[in-house]
């Protein structure tokens, strides 16, 4: 186990706040925004060289991409379609970082009025899970979870 921060919650650039963690006595960060002036997924293969050598230069490894992967409730087919898409763009992240741990959500973003309804109402975990198992085959094939 280890302690690792959000470098956006520090409200700068990752550029700003890699000394700022590393000054903390930490070795992980976690990444969600403000990487390089946007989202980590939005990175161009030159853009993840260049954060790998300012985090190689700290001494810093990165803990977890925070992702908003599956951060909607029960999508329609052109959603899931987007969201395998930001699957892909979190691999290409993942391998250039050499980063295994990345926070997903699992299609369940419920309104008020359903909330606590997965745990009692099994033909929504089943629609949940199906829904998700792609994009948790994807994973699994592109190195994402451990197999320790």
């Amino acid at each position: 186990m280890y302690l690792s921060v959000f470098t956006d919650e520090l409200a700068v650039d990752v550029t700003e706040a890699l000394p700022i963690v590393k000054s903390w006595g930490l070795d992980h960060v976690d990444l969600r925004g403000r990487v390089l002036g946007g989202h980590f997924q939005q990175l161009s293969d030159q853009q993840l060289v260049e954060l790998g050598q300012m985090l190689d230069e700290h001494g810093l490894q990165v803990g977890c991409l925070e992702s908003s992967l599956a951060k909607v409730h029960l999508p329609d087919a052109q959603r899931q379609s987007e969201e395998e898409a930001k699957l892909e763009s979190i691999i290409r992240v993942a391998e250039a970082l050499d980063c295994n741990l990345v926070r997903s959500f699992f299609y369940w973003q419920p309104g008020q009025e359903e909330r606590g309804e997965l745990a009692v109402r099994p033909d929504a975990l089943q629609q949940v899970l199906t829904t998700f198992g792609p994009l948790a085959n994807r994973a699994r094939g592109g190195s994402l979870t451990r197999r320790d």
